[in-house]
């Protein structure tokens, strides 16, 4: 039998073998060494094994069959988790040597040229699975370090070292940061209590920062007992829905089901501040505000941005023509963001020289049980738990608000209250500020951002235009809209075929190649 024979039956039956004595998340690491075995270590282990039969042949002089039955009986000796983890580590840093060149000298990596000429990738989907098969890895590296952790505190055997912890330990080998290590052991407990999440960050279905997020909620004693109960829920968000959004949902969940817990109290701890630097003589401010105050504040400061922009991008064009670009621009974005505030003061005390005129409107979306669920509320009725899954309280951005703080101000205050149904349709929209374009806002309401997939532009940057173009008969209708930034507005003409889907509402997009690149429907 060929070596490479020999290898794979190795990589297939250690994984067996070692699956039946440890279970399958003590093995971990060991799977992504079975999956390196092949390259890397068959050459090693067969040298291994003639080393201690005593036998003085080489390995090309060796029967396969013998080799073979030699190493199954190998095999079937259990292999330490620290052996799998050392086997993990060398095969990775080999891969990262040898395929990858880092650590090269010249000769080698001009070798490694001649061998893998030309672009690594040959298309964007070789391009896009190579970007998922390596956070994939990422996620199994959290996985395993996690249950490495979790094993060194059953072992019991910090205290050797003089830690109080594995938690400590851990700091005191790596060097890691407080906060990671922080991190790290919420997750831990979370795991103790939580399989199914266990059983999908093992199987790399979610990243750290959504581990981190879900740990953080479990810690909440409150509402950890119904966090146990819905892991299901929350492995559904998390596959459905980006991370920002992810985030929020898993927020607005925790704070529909905390009825006890500390209320928030944002416009009571208002406040703002204005310090010099006693050396640079330069101001920083600072401001924290409630939800929707700060939510305001935000668009209006984000339109200042834009006209900043604008003007950079104007006296550039002036001087570049149609072959401007961004680093033509003669301020950066955060000179910009300051340039923006302080033309806000100057409006503010009278300037003539008005960069944004204060003519737009602060939407703020409901849906309709959360608004009706607030008016009985309002009347002294008890309150019931909302469901976190179809709420709305939040800007036409997706900014989520405090329930209180937004149905207060809907019935006094200088916004537009929007009405919508749990499939989005506008209920009701109340009088106060209505402006030009309102179907434009009407679009915009089921859609806080760039319909295009991985794009997470705000919606009130982004614009409403036809899918099917005006000039070829496209109607002007809400199901004939999309809400796309700039950018992908433009690039939709480019050979791309964009459609609605009539009955899931998806803006559907195919590439010039024939790749469909949709944006998911929200969990």
């Amino acid at each position: 039998m060929p070596l490479v024979g020999v290898g794979r039956w190795c990589a297939w039956h250690s994984c067996g073998v070692v699956s039946g004595v440890c279970g399958r998340r003590e093995i971990l690491g060991f799977h992504l060494v079975c999956r390196t075995y092949v390259r890397y270590t068959v050459g090693v282990m067969a040298t291994t094994f003639m080393a201690s039969t005593g036998s003085g042949a080489s390995v090309p002089d060796v029967a396969g069959d013998d080799l073979l039955a030699g190493m199954r009986e190998r095999c079937a000796v259990p292999v330490e988790l620290l052996q799998q983890l050392e086997w993990m580590v060398g095969d990775l840093e080999t891969f990262v040597e040898q395929d990858l060149g880092f650590g090269l000298d010249e000769e080698d990596a001009h070798d490694l040229l001649v061998r893998e000429p030309g672009a690594p990738f040959a298309n964007a989907q070789d391009a896009a699975r190579a970007l998922v098969l390596v956070e994939h890895a990422r996620r199994l590296a959290n996985a395993i370090a996690v249950k490495v952790v979790d094993q060194v505190a059953e072992s019991r055997v910090v205290d050797d070292h003089g830690h109080a912890s594995a938690k400590a330990m851990f700091g005191a080998v790596t060097k890691n940061s407080g906060a990671d290590l922080y991190g790290l052991e919420q997750v831990r407990n979370m795991f103790r209590r939580c399989p199914e999440l266990e059983n999908a960050s093992a199987e790399g279905d979610l990243s750290w920062d959504h581990l981190r997020v879900l740990a953080r909620v479990y810690a909440n004693r409150r509402v950890r007992e119904l966090f146990i109960a819905k892991q299901g829920w929350f492995l559904l968000k998390a596959d459905g829905l980006h991370f920002r959004r992810f985030e929020q949902r898993v927020q607005r969940w925790e704070e529909v089901n905390d009825q006890d817990g500390p209320e928030p109290n944002t416009h009571e701890k208002r406040t703002a501040s204005a310090v010099q630097d006693s050396i640079s003589k330069a101001w920083q401010r600072r401001s924290t505000q409630s939800p929707l105050v700060g939510a305001a504040m935000a668009e209006i400061e984000q339109a200042y941005i834009e006209a900043e922009f604008l003007k950079d991008w104007e006296a550039a064009k002036a001087i570049h023509g149609d072959t401007t670009c961004k680093a033509h621009l003669d301020r950066s974005d955060a000179q910009r963001r300051a340039d923006a505030q302080a033309q806000i003061y100057a409006d503010a005390a009278n300037n003539p020289n008005k960069s944004v005129g204060f003519n737009f409107v602060h939407n703020i979306v409901w849906t309709e049980h959360a608004y009706f669920e607030m008016l009985r509320r309002c009347q002294g009725k008890a309150p019931r738990v909302l469901d976190a899954d179809t709420m709305r309280c939040e800007t036409i951005d997706g900014v989520p608000l405090d329930l209180t703080e937004a149905f207060n101000n809907s019935l006094t205050g200088a916004f537009r209250r929007v009405v919508i149904s749990v499939k989005g349709a506008v209920i009701d929209m109340s009088h106060k500020r209505f402006f030009t374009g309102l179907a434009r806002t009407a679009l915009q309401i089921p859609h806080d951002e760039c319909e295009w997939i991985g794009c997470h532009v705000p919606g009130s940057r982004c614009q409403a235009d036809h899918v099917v173009p005006k000039q070829r008969g496209g109607p002007t209708e809400q199901i004939n809209g999309a809400i796309l930034c700039q950018r992908h507005n433009r690039l939709k003409e480019r050979g791309y075929t964009v459609w609605r889907d009539s009955a899931t509402h998806q803006l559907r997009i195919k590439t010039p190649s024939g790749h469909e690149i949709t944006k998911p429907i929200r969990a």
